[in-house]
């Protein structure tokens, strides 16, 4: 192994810890559970902002990771955290466009699930009337969150599950991105979402590659919404998918099937850096030792709070059930 490997090695063993990356997690649902809480039951509460208190959730994903970097040299590279080459921005970005064909129609079959069960998948979030109000809402919905989401979720849990391995690294982060949303009606787009945002962190080795991914898909899906004219929008699709997809489930299977085509051919670029990553031979084995008592528990408290707002939320969707 060469300088270069070996400085690539001390990166490697420089990502945050299982027990960091939980407790991580844990403290941004807890903060913004706390939050809503408090927006809810303070006194003129409605008075803040809507826009306030996105900007405060979303911090509470960003500052955590960042200030642990910040305090531990060296483990802002082993996060990603480092400038891209164009095609990092640009593949994924494509890759973005290709996503949003496949998961709206698959969001539409399955609000159709949910409506056959008797729920109704609607998000309250409206839609910007004009211009002005449409870049705001583009940086407050595609970029802000974005670059928030991406140090948590891609940043520190990413990379604290790679030490397990590159399969449990996306499957883990993919998977506490979806639920910690907290939304039902979405869980579909969450995971495809989630899978592709991790695939691109670690195929490019540079956060910017999945920003670029989350910040146009959630840009897309309000653009969309905008140029349709409709009263309402849900992150990171449209909440009326299946108004916007083809009738019938036949030709919504067939539109998720196309878009899905569409998907993985937008995905081959991407693959290919990915494979070479994999390949390159300079990363420990991964452990599969069973995790401590400390790493479990702080997972287990996170999937919890995670899985409180998601009963919340199924008690929204089927009307208080």
């Amino acid at each position: 192994m060469g300088v270069s490997g070996d400085m690539r090695m001390r990166v490697w063993l420089r990502r945050p810890t299982l027990i960091a990356a939980n407790g991580m997690l844990l403290l941004a649902l807890a903060g913004q559970a706390i939050l809503s809480a408090l927006y809810s039951a303070l006194p003129g509460a409605a008075a803040i902002p809507y826009e306030a208190f996105v900007i405060a959730g979303e911090l509470l994903f960003f500052a955590p990771p960042m200030i642990y970097a910040a305090r531990r040299p060296g483990v802002s590279l082993a996060m990603r955290l480092k400038a891209p080459e164009p095609r990092a921005v640009l593949f994924p970005a494509i890759w973005a466009i290709a996503a949003f064909a496949f998961t709206m129609p698959l969001n539409a079959l399955w609000a159709d699930l949910l409506g056959a069960a008797g729920g109704s998948a609607v998000s309250n979030m409206p839609v910007p009337d004009g211009p002005r109000q449409l870049a705001w809402s583009l940086a407050l919905i595609a970029g802000i969150p974005a670059i928030c989401e991406e140090a948590l979720f891609r940043g520190a849990i990413l990379g604290a599950w790679e030490r397990r391995g590159a399969g449990r690294a996306l499957f883990a982060s993919a998977s506490l991105f979806a639920l910690a949303h907290g939304r039902v009606s979405a869980l579909p787009t969450l995971a495809v979402a989630g899978f592709a945002l991790g695939y691109c962190a670690m195929a490019y080795d540079t956060l910017c590659a999945s920003v670029s991914f989350h910040a146009a898909f959630n840009a897309i899906g309000l653009i969309a919404a905008y140029l349709a004219g409709k009263g309402e929008v849900a992150l990171p699709a449209a909440s009326e998918a299946s108004a916007a997809a083809p009738a019938g489930p036949a030709a919504m299977i067939f539109a998720a099937a196309v878009g899905c085509a569409l998907f993985l051919a937008a995905m081959r670029p991407i693959r290919g850096r990915m494979l070479k990553a994999m390949s390159s031979g300079d990363r420990p084995p991964p452990d599969k030792s069973p995790m401590g008592w400390h790493e479990l528990t702080t997972l287990i408290v996170a999937l919890i709070t995670a899985a409180l707002a998601l009963i919340a939320d199924a008690g929204r969707v089927f009307g208080g059930l």
